[in-house]
């Protein structure tokens, strides 16, 4: 009955009916509204049987199969209905979908590259790196090798995996590209996720002459998190272009005004050869015994003896310690 709607003369009634079977057709009662949006009996109702498509598609318990029909009337599709079904595609997900969206990014038609480079720009699922990584390299466009890059970066900056994957990913978008901007997205994932592998790979970076600071930053943010949990953090650090030191701590206190706690003890077991003190955690409160002073902003101060002359430093609770050069 709906279905028969479908040629009704009111253009009111057979977007209703779209609607409705867009809300109750079966995966087997798909081809009626793929029909309707790949060779629409009424021009005028396209997008609202695009929309009906799209609920349907959404809602079907079975993705895979879904995205076959999809996958298939896309093929067959004339040009300016094939951009609507991508857009359905990606909202349906999986491996067909993904791998139909990675055809038409590479298709002679420049639309059709447009719309699905930007949807696999925002792919949810890091199944996607592959063919980002493979777009970055080899899209027709820049703008699309750029959009696809950004996605790669955006799947190692969102998605849970060990730090050596993450590293790889990051390795493998630097050698991706020359450009800066993108290069600065990946250091700003090795921050946001540290891991001894990650130090590895900011400090490699920091021989590249337009990303030097923002890489060494990096690698100290990265060092400051990872503490003592890299067995090799001290050795890279030796690369980081801060010069050796002989550093003595003569005293440290941690606390809020009349609230504090001598900690020299165990900043004397941090402090090396640099003027960098790399502790075991990033919380103060961690490394340092306790929290003296709950509720309160903190801060931890150092007076200390560097190649000789007398210093005096205060950071705040859990900033990065570099202690200064006393003049």
């Amino acid at each position: 009955m709906v279905a028969k709607a479908l040629d009704h003369a009111d253009p009111v009634v057979r977007r209703a009916a779209l609607l409705a079977l867009g809300e109750t057709v079966s995966l087997e009662q798909l081809p009626m509204l793929l029909s309707e949006v790949v060779k629409p009996r009424h021009p005028e109702d396209a997008l609202v049987a695009q929309r009906a498509l799209k609920l349907a598609s959404v809602r079907m318990p079975d993705r895979a199969a879904c995205a076959t029909q999809l996958a298939s009337a896309f093929r067959r599709a004339p040009a300016k209905t094939k951009n609507p079904l991508l857009e359905i595609l990606s909202e349906v997900g999986g491996s067909e979908a993904l791998e139909t969206l990675a055809t038409a990014a590479k298709a002679n038609d420049p639309q059709l590259q447009d719309t699905s480079s930007r949807l696999l720009g925002k792919w949810n699922s890091v199944r996607a790196a592959p063919v980002l990584l493979d777009l970055a390299k080899t899209a027709p466009a820049e703008k699309y090798r750029i959009r696809a890059l950004r996605g790669y970066i955006g799947l190692a900056r969102k998605f849970a995996m060990s730090g050596e994957r993450r590293a790889e990913m990051c390795r493998n978008a630097f050698a991706a590209t020359q450009r800066t901007a993108e290069r600065k997205l990946v250091l700003d994932v090795l921050k946001l996720h540290p891991s001894p592998a990650g130090l590895q790979l900011a400090v490699k970076t920091m021989k590249s002459p337009e990303l030097k600071s923002d890489a060494t930053a990096a690698a100290l943010v990265i060092a400051q998190k990872v503490g003592g949990s890299g067995a090799n953090a001290q050795k890279l650090l030796a690369g980081v272009g801060l010069d050796k030191v002989k550093l003595e701590i003569i005293q440290a206190q941690y606390g809020a005004g009349t609230k504090q706690k001598d900690v020299t003890e165990l900043l004397r077991q941090h402090a090396g050869d640099l003027p960098l003190i790399m502790l075991k955690n990033q919380s103060y409160n961690t490394s340092l015994g306790g929290d003296p002073a709950p509720g309160i902003v903190k801060q931890l101060t150092i007076r200390y003896r560097m190649n000789g002359r007398s210093g005096e430093a205060s950071f705040p609770e859990n900033a990065l310690i570099i202690l200064p050069m006393p003049k």
